[in-house]
């Protein structure tokens, strides 16, 4: 388990913002159980690709609709 400090650290020094709210903090240092995986999945979020990385969110197509039979 993380602490609730290290997450309102990993968003502001990641996601360069506060966290929600604190049920969001809790809810996160619950969740992980190392600083290591916390990061990991923070940066994987479509919100430190866009916004810190600048990267579109690329979201897969829908797949076309079948022709009516």
């Amino acid at each position: 388990m993380v602490s609730p400090e290290e997450v309102r650290t990993a968003y502001r020094l990641l996601l360069g913002r506060e966290a929600e709210d604190e049920k969001v903090v809790l809810r996160h240092a619950a969740h992980f159980s190392s600083v290591d995986e916390l990061r990991t999945a923070m940066m994987k979020s479509p919100e430190f690709q866009s916004k810190v990385l600048g990267r579109a969110v690329m979201r897969p197509k829908p797949p076309p609709a079948l022709p009516a039979r």
